[in-house]
């Protein structure tokens, strides 16, 4: 069995991924970390901000149980979780749970990697009665989603943005074009809608 990545290949390989996303929907997103010592205070590893929206993840390296080769576990601490929700931004903090252990998985990194916001997965521990100070939790956990899930509600805020357009505009359908500047409109405020959200 080969060695899995150190936890900061999974930082490196899954900023780049949340840059690329927001790239795609049009928004900036820039990344920070803060220092060990701070970590211990606050209980993530790197923050991500656009003009709209935060975020705080906390990145946990896989680890792989012999008996079962296609599963994934990581280990939480139950008092870093702790930290992390007593503070007002825990809603806002998600742990990053990569489930692969390969370099040549970079470009899919986001994809194979679930994630779970930490008010949720202390609630999960604590309904499960699971006290120690360290928990493990499998791949297979139903509580764990991919970041597509969590991704919709930063889509929605650029979706709901309108845009203001003052030139001629073709609205084209799958049977026919209307010239909107016909109408005659100076003026049109248009508004973007996505499907499948």
């Amino acid at each position: 069995m080969r060695d899995i990545p150190p936890e900061k290949y999974y930082e490196a390989c899954l900023t780049y991924h949340f840059v690329r996303q927001f790239e795609l929907i049009g928004r900036k997103l820039y990344p920070f970390s803060i220092s060990q010592k701070k970590e211990k205070d606050k209980g993530y590893d790197f923050g991500y901000s656009s003009l709209q929206d935060v975020f705080l993840i906390q990145y946990k390296r896989p680890y792989k149980i012999k008996v079962y080769p296609d599963k994934y576990t990581w280990l939480i601490d139950r008092k870093q979780l702790h930290t992390i929700n007593g503070h007002l931004f825990s809603g806002y903090t998600y742990y990053a749970l990569p489930m692969f252990d390969s370099k040549y998985d970079w470009y899919h990194g986001l994809d194979k990697t679930v994630f779970v916001p930490a008010p949720r997965l202390e609630k999960y521990l604590e309904s499960n009665k699971r006290d120690s100070e360290t928990n493990i939790i499998e791949s297979d956990n139903p509580i764990l989603k991919p970041w597509d899930f969590y991704m919709r509600k930063f889509k929605r805020s650029v979706d709901s943005q309108s845009i203001f357009v003052k030139d001629k505009i073709e609205y084209f359908t799958d049977e026919n074009i209307l010239d909107l500047c016909d109408i005659g409109e100076s003026s049109l405020w248009l508004y973007q809608v996505r499907r499948g959200l």
